[in-house]
């Protein structure tokens, strides 16, 4: 037999309306922390699973959002949706992760996946010309909150500024002493007119040096099996076929870390030493990046401020859709390390 609501509220000695609350993690100041933690034992000792669908019809809420994401790795990918599902199931929601992708088909299948389940609002992670595409095409209702460093303003936004942190990466080599700065990126990354190439492109030219590219492949194509490990191979092959044919650049400036992770092995199988003969700077702030000797100077963006805000922004715009529209742009921050960078003992 289904356990129900009103049983859970007849064994508690509570209302329904209490023990709803209770379950859905609602942040009710009337209820004391007593009654709470009998509500969550007395359900937990009846096996008490709440029906989502009969809650969705009753209330007009399905307590679910959905999360957007380009891609589930490398690891940044899935250090910020790890961070979203910690913050939002914190707030008794659950959470819907949708990748989309540049496929003629994708629309399509974000229509059928939006209609699989409704949410109550979305978090759209680097999404920003998928957003667009949807809202032109009015196959978004719910509230939106874009968020990364490609995330659109025609919704409420929580964007990072990579610009300045690359521009910031750039002056610091420049003043190292390094003068031929190599910025490594995916073709696809470079056709897209990425922030950081832009940023790369204005420092260069302010500075009077010859910007210079290394490419890899794109990158993107397999990004359900082999992901991580396709950013860093194309990165040590390119530059092992690199520098053999074009000498050494003083400086490698990459536009993530899990490139930068590909260089620094390249660099060590060609024999060079860093920061003495190159120097590498990545960009995400992997945990990872700290870990190598030399450490890797990387560009660390705040990812759990930005998923926090987001969500706030988020609950803001559910409650009340009639509010202004809420933006904020985080800055990232410049670590240097051994790198790029003569650590004093």
């Amino acid at each position: 037999m289904r356990i129900t609501l009103q049983d859970v509220a007849s064994k508690a000695n509570v209302s329904c309306s209490t023990v709803s609350r209770v379950l859905n993690g609602s942040d009710d100041r009337h209820i004391s922390e007593s009654t709470i933690r009998r509500v969550q034992e007395v359900a937990r000792e009846m096996n008490y699973h709440a029906n989502r669908a009969a809650r969705a019809l009753a209330t007009g809420r399905t307590n679910t959002v959905g999360l957007w994401t380009y891609a589930v790795t490398p690891a940044y990918y899935s250090v910020v949706i790890g961070m979203v599902l910690h913050i939002v199931k914190k707030s008794g929601y659950e959470v819907q992760i949708m990748q989309s992708c540049q496929a003629a088909n994708a629309l399509q299948q974000t229509n059928m996946d939006l209609h699989s389940w409704p949410v109550d609002g979305i978090i759209a992670f680097d999404n920003g010309q998928h957003v667009e595409a949807c809202l032109k095409n009015n196959l978004v209702t719910a509230p939106i909150v874009n968020m990364g460093a490609h995330c659109t303003k025609q919704t409420d936004y929580v964007g990072i500024d990579v610009y300045s942190g690359a521009a910031d990466a750039i002056t610091h080599l420049f003043q190292s002493g390094r003068r031929r700065i190599a910025y490594m990126v995916p073709g696809n990354a470079h056709v897209q007119s990425d922030p950081r190439e832009n940023a790369y492109i204005d420092v260069m030219q302010r500075l009077g040096l010859q910007p210079e590219y290394i490419y890899i492949p794109e990158a993107y194509t397999n990004s359900y099996t082999g992901f991580n490990k396709s950013w860093r191979a194309h990165a040590r092959n390119a530059v092992q076929d690199y520098i053999p044919a074009n000498g050494s650049p003083d400086a490698i400036f990459c536009y993530n870390d899990e490139l930068a992770i590909g260089v620094y092995r390249a660099l060590r199988d060609l024999g060079l030493r860093m920061p003495d003969d190159i120097a590498l700077v990545g960009c995400d702030g992997m945990e990872e990046t700290e870990y190598f000797d030399p450490a890797i100077s990387t560009i660390i963006q705040p990812y759990e401020a930005m998923c926090k805000r987001a969500w706030k922004f988020l609950q803001n715009r559910i409650e009340d859709s009639s509010i202004p529209q809420q933006k904020a742009l985080l800055k990232p921050k410049l670590v240097v390390r051994g790198s790029s960078c003569r650590v004093s003992s």
